[in-house]
């Protein structure tokens, strides 16, 4: 299952006294990952990988981009994605991207977490990694705080 709006405005927290969990919700623009999209969806510009911007091709590394977007979210206290550019068109914003243009990595944004980030933001989206590393790289750096 494809998610294709994995963002913070996404995810809802819960607290209990013993731990916090993140959910994540919003499911409208969940496709199965063998469904055919027939033109683009209306899909969240600054939160979508490359490919999704320029070919309507969305997977699960597509929603690993929108993880490392949505993990910056976190580090940033929920700053506007590449918010210094008004460019508002998708082919503009991936020609904006496929220039190497990153997120900020801000100095709050540990160099882990920063490591993280840039490599679920990777053009390519094979460099991207698999969810479970992701899992278990975050589970480690966060266990140290």
């Amino acid at each position: 299952l494809i998610h294709r709006d994995i963002a913070a405005r996404n995810c809802l927290l819960f607290k209990d006294a013993e731990k916090a969990t993140a959910k994540l919700s919003d499911f409208n623009l969940c496709k199965e990952e063998s469904e055919e999209e027939k033109g683009f969806p209306n899909i969240p510009l600054r939160w979508s990988a490359p490919e999704s911007l320029i070919a309507s091709s969305f997977s699960y590394k597509s929603d690993l981009w929108m993880l490392g977007v949505l993990i910056w979210e976190i580090f940033t206290n929920a700053l506007n994605p590449h918010d210094k550019t008004n460019i508002e068109d998708s082919a503009e914003f991936c020609s904006y991207l496929l220039e190497e243009n990153t997120l900020e990595m801000l100095p709050e944004i540990p160099n882990g977490i920063q490591t993280i980030i840039l490599r679920l933001n990777s053009i390519t989206p094979a460099k991207r990694g698999e969810v479970e590393t992701v899992v278990e790289e975050l589970s480690a750096l966060l266990s140290e705080c």
